[in-house]
């Protein structure tokens, strides 16, 4: 629920609907770490000299290694045109709505209390619906969610409800941060609709969509306001 998970189907649908552009896991071979401890038995060294290496020489092993998926793939039609990392890509899950879990961490001023605190998120929803007013479009983007606090290593009281507003704004601030820079990556440096504003709008209007902005979405994209309200 904080990584991008896109299947063939979804891909294919992507490249076929109206309106959205393709996006994918990016995936990455790194390391698996594992701890390992010899309780008896020969040390490395005599281990090395048993299997006729020199004395002193160790016995090295090729780590094992793992799939993980470490942010996003942007596309424009068919064409891989740029990458996300996590964060920016936590955001696009955001822009997406398939944001099940996850936790965000704010610092709270001294005089507030001091330290940091944890919630952990859950029933997250984000809607964008578009409107034509007097033949110029208009996006709205609005994110809801509800969060629990479960870690804290402040002062403040929690029980004061002018504490749960101000971890409110602070949490709000921080999803707004991350779909904003993530909105700004597609509209500004990728160009790609990778979240459907334009899927919306064509079920939203149907005939503009075909008279208006279809053919003409490339290029309208990137210029349009979409403010994002929390």
């Amino acid at each position: 629920g904080m990584s991008v998970r896109i299947d063939l189907k979804d891909f294919i649908a992507m490249l076929t609907e109206e309106g959205i552009e393709p996006v994918a896991g990016r995936i990455e071979i790194v390391p698996l770490v594992m701890e390992h401890k010899e309780k008896g038995g020969a040390s490395g060294a005599e281990k090395g000299q048993e299997n006729g290496q020199g004395k002193g020489e160790e016995n090295k092993k090729k780590p094992k290694k793992t799939l993980s998926i470490r942010g996003a793939v942007i596309f424009h039609k068919d064409k891989l045109v740029g990458w996300m990392n996590d964060a920016e890509a936590r955001g696009l899950v955001w822009l997406r709505d398939e944001m099940e879990q996850g936790v965000i961490t704010v610092d709270i001023p001294d005089d507030k209390g001091g330290g940091r605190i944890s919630v952990r998120l859950r029933e997250a929803k984000v809607k964008f619906k578009p409107k034509i007013k007097e033949e110029i479009l208009h996006m709205s983007l609005a994110v809801t969610t509800q969060a629990v606090v479960y870690e804290s290593s402040s002062k403040m009281d929690l029980s004061d409800p002018k504490s749960i507003v101000y971890i409110e704004n602070a949490v709000g601030d921080r999803i707004r941060e991350r779909v904003e820079q993530a909105l700004a990556l597609l509209q500004r440096q990728f160009q790609s609709d990778a979240v459907g504003f334009g899927t919306a709008l064509y079920r939203q209007y149907p005939k503009e969509w075909l008279h208006t902005y279809k053919d003409t979405w490339d290029e309208l994209f990137p210029e349009l306001d979409i403010p994002v309200a929390i």
